[in-house]
């Protein structure tokens, strides 16, 4: 007998997915502040108080050395020329009077006869000289200072879309084959 085998294949569609992915870095934002304080370098200075009792203590007699040199000094050069009149003078009487016996004796009596003219003075003290110098603010403020600077944060976002493949895995067909006194299993 005679037998016709048949074979049919159906065609097989193949896919290949590939998902889509989002893939997200994000960095965030960030704010530096820099910031100085305010600084107050101020401060007061001393108070000064100059007290000058030169007049008072010239009053009472006590001199500085500068004081005391220049009047000495004018005192001395007074009395030299005091002493040379006065030796100038004795010398002119002895000149003149060379004749008289005694004229050593007259001058010394003439001397004696003059005496010194006393004189008492009363006066007030003066006062002492005060010079005050107040305090005075020295240095200055320094003002703070606040610097911002704002940082903006990023997003970066991939995305990558899904995708799918569809191809032809097997095609269709139908085969056809005769045999002869036998089945085939095959078929």
């Amino acid at each position: 007998m005679l037998y016709l085998n048949t074979r049919t294949t159906q065609p097989q569609i193949g896919m290949s997915v590939q998902p889509g992915t989002l893939e997200m870095h994000s960095t965030p934002p960030k704010l530096d502040m820099k910031s100085k304080p305010a600084q107050a370098n101020v401060w007061p200075s001393a108070v000064t108080v100059d007290i000058d009792t030169t007049a008072c203590r010239a009053a009472y007699g006590l001199k500085s050395t500068a004081v005391l040199v220049a009047e000495e000094a004018k005192k001395g050069f007074q009395l030299a020329e005091e002493g040379t009149a006065k030796r100038a003078r004795i010398g002119t009487q002895l000149v003149k009077s060379a004749t008289k016996m005694n004229v050593f004796a007259a001058n010394e009596k003439a001397k004696l006869s003059q005496l010194p003219e006393a004189l008492i003075g009363l006066a007030a003290v003066p006062d002492a000289k005060i010079t005050v110098q107040p305090s005075v603010m020295k240095g200055k403020n320094e003002d703070g200072s606040v610097q911002v600077s704002p940082q903006p944060g990023s997003l970066d976002i991939q995305y990558t879309p899904a995708a799918v493949k569809t191809y032809l895995d097997r095609e269709s067909s139908v085969k056809l084959w005769t045999t002869e006194g036998k089945y085939d299993v095959y078929a």
